[in-house]
């Protein structure tokens, strides 16, 4: 007889978190693992799959890659609406491969170099906080 936990879940890991995460690292595209997540979302991924790599999760950003930085200034510290123009361009120029973007947020321009792969929300009739709120995941888009 094998004993089994009956917690899958010990770390409490937001399930939306579960679902982008589980997804990147299926996708069969041939990409590395490297993703931008925006806060608070990026807190979890390393330790749930600290084979993702991010340019920065809450405010310790990578500072030795120029483009880590400027995603941080550009999505974490943006005044109004975060500028996906300028993601884009930090985005490809880091080698960034996935984005995941915050439905909730407001942007401007547009992720020219990217294409929307998938879409979660939990359960859009409880929509309480941060982890139960619509994200939309983007990758590289092919030839690029």
């Amino acid at each position: 007889m094998t004993w089994q936990n009956r917690f899958t879940n010990w770390y409490k890991v937001p399930e939306v978190v579960i679902l982008l995460d589980d997804w990147i690292l299926n996708d069969d595209a041939g990409l590395e693992k490297t993703a931008v997540f925006p806060t608070p979302v990026n807190l979890w991924v390393r330790q749930y799959r600290p084979e993702i790599e991010l340019p920065y999760e809450w405010t310790k950003v990578n500072w030795q890659s120029d483009a880590a930085a400027e995603l941080y200034w550009a999505i974490e510290e943006a005044e109004d609406a975060v500028d996906l123009d300028v993601v884009n361009a930090w985005a490809v120029q880091g080698g960034y491969n996935y984005i995941v973007l915050d439905s909730a947020e407001t942007y401007v321009g547009t992720l020219q170099d990217y294409e929307e792969v998938y879409r979660v929300d939990v359960d859009q009739t409880q929509d309480t906080n941060a982890y139960d709120r619509e994200y939309i995941l983007y990758r590289v888009a092919a030839g690029r």
